[in-house]
């Protein structure tokens, strides 16, 4: 997940609650933005992305 510090249409501490649910989840947080951190914080958020990419776990359809 990313999540921008200042977002107060999905706050930070819910970003918090979905991690501490899904253990294996990582989240970075974006210093400077609120909701539109891809916008915000461009460059920040794309490098994000491929550590995002290439800690992803796939699943297995049934």
């Amino acid at each position: 997940m990313i999540a921008g510090i200042h977002d107060f249409i999905c706050p930070p501490s819910s970003a918090y609650e979905m991690r501490a649910a899904m253990p294996n989840t990582s989240l970075w947080e974006l210093r400077e933005s609120g909701h539109l951190g891809h916008i915000e914080q461009a460059a920040e958020f794309a490098s994000s992305v491929p550590d995002f990419i290439h800690n992803t776990e796939t699943g297995k359809r049934k």
